[in-house]
């Protein structure tokens, strides 16, 4: 039996798998074989500052934040093999650092879904758009509740569907029970804040509370829904979200 990686050489595969063992807290064989693939990848989308990026990430990180850091280069590759999409070669080194650094902050299984979607879709698009860049600045404005709100707009949103020009075909709404559960959150004036928060961000609708009204508007505007797309490892294009969405 014998393995065989396309975009990589035996030697180079042999160098990373050391740089691995050295990064990892626990060297058992699949950690470091994780680890290994998710160098192997920044290799590849990266391949003239590879070693640039791992070491810039590695001088400014705990060993915490470094086995976050590559669990989101490593599932990101993971949700384009899902996709069979083929990344592009080129990707810009300083958003690939950004993503990292800002995503290896977050602790929460969620929040590193959302950073590894991000590296997938920024991964697809075209290394000279501006809009990457705006996307991942925006994700690092969210906390852990911001993100589960939107993520639950997001979901019901696209369940709903849209008419050409990206109006949809009808509001979303949720109780308070049900917007208590999406936070995990009790705290009404918590829920409120946050909802209030991506509404100044632009990526939800205002909430107008009426006196006795129990329910909370969870449509998200257009950018909304495209952040949601490229935190999910999708294209920003609401046409291929809605086949991508369709399709799982």
């Amino acid at each position: 039996m014998e393995f065989v990686l396309e975009s990589i050489s035996t030697g180079q595969w042999l160098d990373l798998f050391s740089k691995a063992t050295s990064l990892t807290s626990k060297n058992d064989p699949i950690r470091v074989f994780r680890f290994t693939k998710a160098f192997a990848f920044l290799q590849k989308v990266a391949p003239s500052a590879g070693d640039e990026i791992l070491s810039a990430v590695t001088r400014a990180m705990s060993l915490e934040r470094i086995e976050r850091a590559i669990e989101i280069v490593f599932n990101a590759e993971i949700l384009l093999s899902a996709q069979k999409t083929v990344p592009m070669i080129d990707v810009p080194p300083f958003l690939i650092r950004q993503i990292l650094e800002e995503g290896s902050r977050g602790k929460e299984e969620q929040t590193q879904r959302y950073w590894a979607g991000m590296l997938a879709s920024t991964c697809l698009d075209s290394p000279v758009s501006t809009a990457n860049a705006a996307f991942i600045t925006l994700l690092s404005e969210l906390a852990p509740i911001h993100i589960r709100i939107l993520d639950a707009a997001g979901r019901r949103a696209i369940q709903a569907g849209w008419q050409p020009g990206a109006i949809f075909c009808e509001s979303v709404y949720c109780t308070t029970k049900e917007i208590k559960e999406i936070t995990n959150v009790d705290s009404l004036s918590e829920i409120d804040a946050a909802l209030d928060f991506l509404d100044h961000l632009g990526l939800l609708e205002m909430t107008i509370k009426f006196f006795g009204q129990e329910r909370t508007n969870l449509t998200p505007t257009l950018l909304g829904l495209k952040l949601y797309a490229k935190c999910n490892g999708l294209s920003s294009q609401l046409d291929r979200v809605t086949v991508e969405v369709q399709a799982v």
